[in-house]
């Protein structure tokens, strides 16, 4: 009935190039519990089970690097982190009641979260009180909402009430919000937390969500392939089709100097001039 039935963490921790696997618990966070600093690199975090943030919760200070969380199943929340958080150049995939729940104050960045479900709200990314900013992630084929419960939608975000999105260089697109006989709500974003743009994303469906949308945001297909998997920690992404309007299109100087994959940018469109892609990976001509 304890916390982290794995791992449970109140001083200062690097897990690096480990797997956390199937570990199972009736109380908190199946495979981590972080209480702690810690920091997980080159990793795999996957197939773990709790009632509750299934496969991993944290509460202290914490950076993902490079790595995958994959298939943790929960009642609420596969992956769930609060306090100050960095998750970058990572997938997150396949988790079961929701993505990744984040509070308090979050960045991710140079990643994918993508084919993860949520029977009621928040298919890929749930969040809750706090700020977190999004800088070239691609939200994708999450799907939320199929029990058609009240306050049910955000395929790809449910935002909550006191909650700040904000969206920059980003995908959120081609996710899912529906149940049978239910109209779908809010398929890839919804509050009633705040959802802002700070330019040069790419929303696929803007109903209910709320969002400002600035000049460089574009709505509509966003020009994505099939999810692909070469099984290394975060190797799991959605690459971009040839016509797709996420090439040449970011804020150079907000864009990290690579891509998820560690590629670097490059000229996309022809025009000679290497400019980063919207989205977590580039377009490799």
């Amino acid at each position: 009935m304890g916390a982290g039935a794995g791992i449970f963490n109140s001083g200062t921790l690097t897990i690096l190039q480990s797997e956390v696997r199937e570990n199972r618990t009736l109380g908190l966070a199946g495979g981590i519990q972080n209480e702690g600093t810690l920091a997980i690199i080159e990793s795999h975090i996957d197939d773990n089970f709790a009632p509750v943030a299934g496969g991993m919760s944290s509460g202290g200070s914490l950076r993902i690097a490079r790595s995958t969380l994959a298939r943790n199943g929960s009642d609420s929340c596969g992956i769930g982190v609060d306090g100050t958080s960095i998750i970058e150049n990572s997938t997150i995939t396949r988790n079961n009641l929701g993505g990744i729940c984040v509070g308090g104050t979050a960045t991710i960045r140079n990643t994918t979260i993508a084919n993860n479900f949520g029977p009621s709200f928040g298919g890929g990314l749930i969040v809750f009180p706090g700020s977190t900013r999004l800088v070239n992630v691609t939200i994708a084929d999450n799907r939320a909402g199929t029990l058609g419960e009240a306050g049910s939608g955000g395929g790809g975000i449910h935002a909550f009430a006191d909650a700040i999105v904000h969206l920059q260089n980003t995908i959120l697109a081609r996710n899912i919000s529906a149940a049978p006989g239910v109209p779908a709500f809010g398929p890839d974003c919804v509050g009633p937390g705040l959802i802002a743009s700070l330019g040069n994303n790419i929303i696929g469906d803007t109903t209910d969500c709320g969002i400002d949308l600035t000049s460089t945001d574009f709505v509509g297909d966003a020009g994505l392939g099939a999810f692909v998997d070469d099984g290394t920690p975060g190797g799991g992404y959605i690459p971009l089709l040839a016509e797709s309007p996420a090439i040449d299109a970011a804020n150079r100087t907000a864009c990290p100097r690579t891509d998820q994959l560690g590629q670097r940018r490059v000229d996309g469109d022809g025009d000679h001039r290497a400019r980063c892609d919207i989205g977590a990976v580039e377009f490799i001509p």
